[in-house]
């Protein structure tokens, strides 16, 4: 996984915008990239979804939203520190398996 981010504004309502690169190995299929990118709002432990890219699939701004709801309720639940938590991870990378 490649976690790459920048901050483009600072202050109370800063953000960080950020590009997660995850590939997704299957047991019998070829592998498949996913792009994540968006931005986190620390102030808020927020996470906000703009672009989401799986192989060749653009998923429409739908799709993208309840991707950014699973994350925010099963990863992040209040803390960014969550981020970090390779179980938690691996479990929402593993919904885009199926």
């Amino acid at each position: 996984m490649l976690f790459d981010a920048s901050i483009s504004e600072f202050g109370n309502k800063g953000k960080i915008h950020f590009n997660i690169i995850k590939t997704i190995q299957y047991r019998k299929s070829p592998s498949k990239e996913l792009k994540i990118l968006g931005f986190i709002v620390p102030s808020t432990s927020k996470i906000i979804f703009e672009k989401l890219l799986f192989g060749k699939e653009d998923f429409t701004q739908k799709k993208i939203k309840k991707y950014e709801e699973i994350f925010q309720n099963e990863v992040i639940q209040k803390s960014l520190s969550n981020i970090f938590n390779q179980i938690k991870i691996d479990n929402f990378f593993n919904k885009f398996k199926y």
